[in-house]
């Protein structure tokens, strides 16, 4: 069974990927009359430091396949718990521990439309990488507002790759500040693997 698009409002089939950004907007204030501030876990990867381990090479163009697990996002996704999606092409560039990549074909239209951008960022230690495509796209649901990110994290082993894709919006103002923010507290996660093209 082929997986669905985790965001039913698109009818693209999904490449490759993670959730996060930000928002609830609307001036709401704590009820000591103080600012309503972004919960202390935005939802955002972030990077691990440098280690002793020299990074590995993850440069290359992979297919992969992606199989949906847990989501927590009901409101936002429509999630089949599963099912797969098959030939998802993704490349990553390397510089040292600097890493980039884009996914390509439908999978990249898919990440344009959903967080506003196909351009992933991170950095690989050893033979572990982590990889975010922060969307500058704002979606609104009644006075909440947010962004999502696309996380990719994963290992590689030869000219193999797995991991997680992790998708969750991320919100400016807490929802005890915000109800309408309260169903973005959530994530939704496939796994991948795949392996790299030769060279």
């Amino acid at each position: 069974m082929r997986a669905l698009l985790p965001f039913r409002r698109l009818t693209l089939w999904l490449s490759f990927a993670a959730l996060g950004a930000m928002g609830c907007g609307g001036g709401a204030k704590q009820d000591d009359g103080g600012p309503c501030l972004p919960p202390s876990e935005a939802g955002g990867a972030s990077d691990e430091g440098p280690t002793d381990t020299p990074p590995s090479d993850v440069s290359g163009d992979y297919t992969v396949t992606l199989t949906n697990l847990s989501n927590s996002c009901v409101k936002e996704t429509d999630w089949m718990a599963d099912a797969t999606t098959d030939g998802v092409r993704y490349d990553i560039r390397q510089d040292g521990e600097s890493i980039t990549a884009e996914a390509q074909g439908n999978a990249a239209v898919y990440f344009v439309l959903l967080t506003g951008s196909n351009d992933f960022s991170g950095a690989v230690h050893g033979n572990s990488f982590k990889l975010t495509d922060v969307g500058p796209n704002v979606k609104t649901d009644q006075s909440c507002s947010y962004t999502l990110n696309a996380v990719v994290s994963g290992t590689i082993d030869g000219d193999t790759i797995a991991g997680k894709v992790t998708y969750r919006p991320v919100i400016s103002a807490d929802p005890s500040c915000n109800p309408d923010c309260e169903p973005y507290v959530c994530q939704a996660e496939q796994e991948y693997v795949g392996t790299r093209a030769p060279r």
